[in-house]
């Protein structure tokens, strides 16, 4: 059996850390041109192949965390840190070293930082993604 070249790579998240006064204090130019270098670099990786979704996240404040104790859930504000999770990337790459290399390529690792973190399968549990398609934009 031949397997495809999606189907011998990892799927990865890289989750964008930005300090809460990221852009603060950025021209309006400087803000723009920030946009752009994201924008060019999203373009770069969708047409890689390599990039299956990417998103920011809104704010810490407009988000919940949830644990259940007892039985009963337990619902608060998102804990403040340093350098909350901003945002995404859901890709696909060779190893650990690729995925850490697309990373840094990525814009937000200069002002930022990513974290790369591989998918652990688990037997039985259902939500497996769909392979990667060409390009990745869906058919």
């Amino acid at each position: 059996m031949t397997t495809t070249p999606s189907e011998r790579l990892m799927r990865f998240m890289l989750l964008v850390h930005t300090p809460h006064d990221g852009w603060d204090g950025l021209t309006e130019t400087a803000a723009q041109q920030e946009l752009d270098d994201r924008a060019a670099a999203v373009s770069q990786l969708r047409d890689s192949g390599r990039l299956i979704a990417c998103s920011p996240f809104a704010a810490p404040r407009e988000g919940r965390e949830v644990r259940v104790r007892n039985g009963e859930p337990l619902v608060s504000g998102i804990a403040d840190t340093a350098a909350p999770i901003a945002g995404f990337y859901l890709m696909e790459a060779e190893d650990l070293d690729e995925a850490v290399a697309i990373a840094a390529s990525i814009p937000d690792s200069a002002a930022a930082h990513l974290t790369a973190r591989s998918f652990m399968p688990l037997p039985g549990i259902p939500g497996e993604l769909p392979p990667a398609v060409p390009g990745g934009r869906p058919e």
